[in-house]
């Protein structure tokens, strides 16, 4: 339980934590299960404050109900959803930015385009002046189905192809955690996992202390990362998103 709880605090960012736990005798479980029980978490924080400061709890019911779409809350993980798009060009076509975002949705961060030079492997179907950018898009997804989204970027990639029937897009779509990048890949390696339906996942990038450091098998483009700048940005979008997380109960 206070592993949520700290969960919690991070997701909101607020400093009234210490002072509710403090003012609640450190019973900050309790005062959660009645916020969501009155469904007044939605008001947003500053009356949630209000209400921690001012009302005393002994006053306020604390519904079965409220328990129970805790208990939710606490299996709940909901991550964003992102892309690193490799073009054979150093900006985004218009009607790559509208199939983009009629796949998966209003892009929410257009990071800068990097030369990708590391490999050639892309280049006899994509040309050779390839560029990558990361991006990310609106809202959040539950990443356990992460493997259909992957399913999207391929039948994207593929309306998407030349006239000679090359790519002109490599869509690596993935989903981003407070600790973590995965890649979904319907390739098998030593270090991917398997989700099912044909689809390994990849953990490429870990998250701690500000920085976002490559896994050892992380491919060379991840390793210098010149992402980081928009992962940061990125990140803090997906903590402000995660203050809606209540409400989906």
């Amino acid at each position: 339980m206070h592993g949520t709880i700290a969960f919690i605090a991070q997701i909101f960012n607020y400093k009234i934590f210490d002072k509710i736990r403090r003012i609640h005798n450190g019973n900050l479980e309790k005062f959660i299960f009645k916020c969501l029980g009155l469904g007044i978490w939605d008001k947003g924080h500053e009356y949630v404050e209000k209400m921690a400061f001012s009302y005393p709890m002994s006053l306020v019911p604390c519904p079965k109900e409220s328990q129970s779409a805790f208990t939710k809350f606490q299996h709940m993980e909901l991550a964003k959803l992102i892309a690193f798009v490799i073009a054979p060009q150093n900006f985004f076509e218009e009607i790559w930015v509208n199939e983009l975002s009629g796949c998966f949705g209003n892009l929410e961060h257009q990071g800068k385009f990097f030369p990708f030079n590391k490999t050639s492997y892309y280049q006899p179907e994509m040309g050779d002046n390839l560029h990558r950018c990361v991006i990310s898009f609106e809202g959040l997804i539950e990443p356990e189905n992460i493997g259909k989204h992957k399913n999207k970027a391929i039948d994207l990639e593929n309306r998407l192809k030349n006239e000679k029937g090359g790519r002109t897009l490599n869509i690596d779509i993935g989903y981003m955690d407070f600790d973590k990048i995965v890649l979904p890949s319907t390739k098998r390696g030593p270090f991917k996992l398997y989700a099912g339906g044909g689809i390994w996942l990849d953990m490429i990038l870990t998250y701690s202390k500000g920085d976002f450091t490559p896994t050892a098998w992380a491919f060379a483009d991840f390793k210098d990362n010149p992402y980081k700048k928009d992962l940061i940005l990125i990140r803090e979008k997906y903590k402000r998103g995660l203050v809606i997380l209540p409400s989906c109960f």
